[in-house]
């Protein structure tokens, strides 16, 4: 138990150390004793799993790149669970969650200082959407491969990055060919 402290210690002292990087006041901090490796983000309020606490020592990197994702949502106040259920049903709100969470991984690579390898670590070992393939086309979410080799090639989240997603996601799947131009062009102004 003293463990568990020392580490919650530590992920809190990363998510204020985080937060000040970003100009943004720290969200509160909840664990969650689910076993899938990452969090969510949801008003206010940054929830970890379990997994992220039992890997701390030994995989901090990728835990930091989970940490700083979440942050990036909470700087852009955008709260998954509501738009993660809409996103199965409507295109252009699955494309506005691929752009959300392209941003936020793409940020959290820069922010954090990863490196390739610790890309496709936590893509390859950890990424939960990997496992429910269904999830990934129609709810927003590219697979894990797709995420390392998009932001292999835009490190940063630049204009040129969010107009090179919407051609990459119109050709990603069927259900984001369903999206308008004009739908495109709001949703790529909404990210830059």
């Amino acid at each position: 138990m003293l463990e568990y402290g020392r580490i919650k210690r530590e992920i809190y002292e990363c998510l204020q150390n985080y937060s000040r990087i970003l100009q943004i006041p720290a969200p509160k901090l909840a664990f969650s004793s689910n076993k899938t490796f990452g969090g969510e983000y949801s008003k206010n309020l940054v929830t970890l799993n379990r997994l992220v606490i039992e890997n701390w020592d030994n995989e901090r990197k990728v835990c930091e790149f989970i940490l700083v994702h979440e942050l990036i949502h909470a700087k852009y106040n955008e709260s998954s669970i509501v738009v993660g259920l809409m996103s199965f049903f409507c295109p252009s709100v699955s494309v506005k969650l691929a752009f959300s969470e392209l941003r936020a991984n793409t940020m959290a690579y820069e922010i954090t200082g990863s490196n390739e390898s610790v890309l496709e670590h936590y893509f390859t070992n950890f990424y939960f959407y990997n496992k429910i393939p269904f999830i990934s086309y129609s709810g927003g979410y590219l697979k894990g491969q797709e995420y390392v080799e998009f932001i292999r090639q835009h490190q940063k989240w630049t204009t040129q990055t969010i107009e090179n997603a919407s051609i990459y996601f119109k050709n990603y799947c069927l259900w984001y060919k369903l999206v308008s131009l004009k739908k495109y062009l709001q949703i790529q102004q909404k990210f830059s």
